[in-house]
């Protein structure tokens, strides 16, 4: 990317500032947004298999300055106090209502012991959910601009495209990431491999990331210095232009509305579908081996 990372030790986050200046133009923009600051999102799980057995030793979540959403269906608000209409801004405290995280699980079904290896089943419509919080039932809100930190733009931007896809929108996602300190901001788009991709197998669609780099001929226009006027006028001028993107995700929801009664792609790491055998201890260590070796040829592609 061409953002600079040689910051001074003292240098102050401009985070605040670049997060109150998208959402001040997309109020007016696209007053049906939802912007959601502070947002803890769900990690996407390892693409190359739907489960590995140390997948309860990672990350599961992190937290993303920024989501820009559309809301796309009339999901049911059961789980939200006194039918209160959703928020056009939400914080964490606002979602982590007492109770909801219990709906996840299947009535009935016990609590998961301390000695339990395994992860209990959880509701498949949790997938169309980029939120850690929100339950199945909720309203689906599709991302359609993404703010982070250089070091985890990538992550944000892969949840939110297997989101997407797994709703049945495969359009390309605008993203927006800067270095601590930095008053630059660097745009990127990112898209899923083709449609065609096999996905039986519990694999996920590669995703590609596209930035403009600096090939040394001038300033990428692709990059947005906020204490300059004239590119905080150019960033300004591109966030106006994204309310076509919600309007193409609206069309596409009330177009195709049967997409959203198809089970999703599974692809948060907190989603655990139990495997036939998977309590056979010789299958759970030949699993691990295979894991190791597979994050060792990942490290090393060399052939050994």
């Amino acid at each position: 990317m061409s953002i600079e990372t040689d910051m001074p030790p003292d240098a102050i986050s401009k985070k605040s500032i670049l997060v109150n200046f998208i959402c001040s133009i997309l109020l007016r923009s696209a007053p049906d947004a939802v912007p959601i600051c502070e947002a803890k999102y769900i990690l996407p799980r390892d693409p190359t298999c739907p489960y590995h057995p140390l997948s309860k030793f990672t990350r599961k979540a992190a937290v993303a300055d920024l989501i820009e959403t559309a809301p796309v269906s009339e999901g049911s608000r059961d789980s939200l106090p006194n039918q209160a209409p959703a928020p056009q801004t939400w914080e964490p405290w606002e979602l982590d209502i007492p109770g909801r995280m219990e709906r996840f699980f299947d009535e009935g079904e016990e609590e998961e012991s301390d000695g339990d290896s395994m992860p209990v089943r959880q509701n498949p419509l949790l997938n169309r959910h980029l939120l850690s919080t929100p339950v199945p039932s909720d309203e689906v809100f599709l991302p359609f601009l993404c703010v982070s930190e250089q070091d985890s733009i990538f992550d944000l931007l892969s949840s939110a495209l297997y989101q997407r896809v797994g709703c049945g929108f495969k359009t390309p996602l605008v993203g927006l990431t800067y270095h601590y300190g930095s008053p630059a901001v660097q745009l990127l788009v990112a898209w899923l491999e083709d449609e065609d991709t096999d996905t039986s197998n519990g694999r996920l669609p590669a995703v590609h990331v596209a930035c403009e780099g600096s090939s040394g001929l001038g300033t990428p226009h692709s990059l947005f210095n906020l204490c300059d006027p004239l590119d905080a006028l150019r960033l300004a001028s591109l966030l106006i232009c994204l309310p076509k993107c919600v309007s193409s995700l609206r069309e596409l929801g009330a177009g195709d509305s049967s997409q959203l009664n198809v089970e999703p792609l599974p692809w948060r790491s907190d989603f655990y579908p139990i495997e036939d055998g998977c309590d056979n201890s010789n299958d759970y260590v030949a699993k691990i081996a295979v894991w190791a070796k597979g994050v060792a040829d990942a490290i090393d592609p060399v052939e050994r």
